[in-house]
């Protein structure tokens, strides 16, 4: 009797360990999951940062110029104007 319950408690702790085992790996997964996740998305916003960067030198380089771009829901026949 002493010998069927210790061959049954090394059996319980043995599915416990691997049942631990399994849990972390799956942990493991979500998390290699998730950072990958945030990593794509820094990438996207790098991109969108180096886009609006590309932009405001373009506006720069307009203002530079002397251009004059109306500001939106101004009614004008003319996109932009030069500055005399």
């Amino acid at each position: 009797m002493e010998l069927r319950h210790t061959q049954r408690e090394k059996e319980l702790q043995q599915v416990i360990g691997q049942t631990r085992l399994v849990v972390e790996a799956e942990q493991q997964s979500e998390v290699e999951r998730w950072r990958r996740l945030a990593q794509g998305k820094t990438r996207e916003l790098e991109v969108f940062h180096l886009e609006l960067d590309s932009i405001l030198d373009v506006l720069r380089e307009f203002q530079r110029q002397g251009v004059v771009i109306p500001a939106p829901g101004q009614a004008s026949a003319v996109p932009f104007s030069w500055r005399t």
